[in-house]
């Protein structure tokens, strides 16, 4: 059996028609709203700005005056426009790096150069002593030659005679030592007033004795053995004296090791303050430690450290036992 296909109505028909031309429109709108929205979608903040202010176009407006075409247009237009003040835009970023870059290459590194620039240590940092400090002490300056050509009391000498004696040091204990050396070598003696003492006893004997011999000289024949006796003894007394008038002599010099000896001993005990007495001489401001310090700096000095030495121990003496020159052989003495 053939099927015969059925035409429809006419009012379907235009129902049908009206139907697509709408769908069509909606279309057509569809895709001209997609396009706006891609395009406003790559426009940066600057063109999007630039299109609310109304220079750009879109904003509705090519949908109600022109359809989709005009607002696509318009849309082209803006997205021109938009590229332009991108790039403005990108230019003005990159300018504004560039500027900021350059700013922080001219800007110093202080952190840097802190670090690489050490401060110099002044005079009262190392010393502990300011310029301002030294006053008058500020002389020593001067050159070599107006220190040799100095008075001694004027400022430069006072500062010259300060700057031997600090010199000397090393001097003073290099002599001390030799001192010291000699009193230890040589023997001790006893006591010059007890040497003195025997050696009044001796001259008193010999006294005596010579006038017995003289008085024995009277008759030299018949006190021959007499004479020859008291001769012996005024010998042994004078032999007495010479070996008092020995030990007399080397305990002077054993003295004069022990007195030299504790006067350079006194002296090193002294030497500061001999040496601040000469700086103070000197100064018109108070001297303190700082202040030497500084001086001995702009001197040059270079003190060697002061120790005061221990007194030696004082030896023992013995006395010394004096034989008396034994008698001839037959010879009698009387009394």
């Amino acid at each position: 059996m053939r099927t015969i296909p059925t035409r429809p109505s006419m009012g379907m028909e235009i129902t049908m028609k009206s139907t697509g031309k709408k769908l069509l429109s909606a279309t057509a709108l569809s895709v001209a709203l997609l396009g706006a929205m891609s395009v406003i979608a790559t426009v940066p903040f600057a063109g999007a700005a630039y299109a609310k202010n109304g220079n750009g176009g879109g904003n509705g407006n090519g949908g109600g005056n022109g359809g989709g075409n005009s607002s696509e247009a318009r849309g082209s237009d803006t997205s021109k426009s938009g590229g332009a003040n991108k790039g403005g835009s990108q230019g003005a970023v990159k300018k504004s790096s560039g500027s900021t870059a350059k700013g922080a290459a001219k800007k110093p590194d202080t952190t840097v150069k802190a670090a690489k620039v050490a401060k110099k240590p002044s005079l009262s940092d190392v010393l502990g002593a300011h310029p301002s400090e030294l006053g008058a002490l500020n002389a020593a300056h001067a050159s070599p030659n107006a220190f040799a050509n100095a008075s001694p009391n004027s400022r430069v000498g006072r500062i010259a005679a300060y700057a031997a004696a600090v010199d000397g040091r090393a001097d003073l204990l290099a002599e001390y030592d030799l001192a010291r050396a000699a009193l230890e070598g040589a023997a001790p003696g006893r006591d010059t007033g007890l040497i003195d003492a025997d050696l009044a006893a001796v001259a008193t004997d010999l006294g005596l004795k010579q006038e017995e011999l003289l008085a024995l000289q009277i008759d030299p024949v018949l006190n021959a053995d007499a004479i020859i006796a008291k001769q012996l003894e005024i010998d042994g007394l004078v032999a007495q004296q010479e070996a008092l008038d020995a030990e007399k002599l080397a305990a002077a010099e054993y003295q004069a090791l022990v007195d030299a000896e504790a006067a350079l001993r006194e002296e090193i005990a002294n030497q500061e303050a001999n040496e601040l007495s000469l700086l103070e001489a000197a100064a018109n401001k108070p001297v303190t430690e700082g202040v030497i310090a500084a001086v001995n700096d702009l001197l040059g000095l270079e003190p060697v450290e002061i120790v005061v030495p221990e007194a030696p121990v004082p030896p023992v003496v013995e006395e010394p036992v004096i034989e008396e020159p034994p008698l001839e052989e037959g010879l009698i003495i009387e009394p």
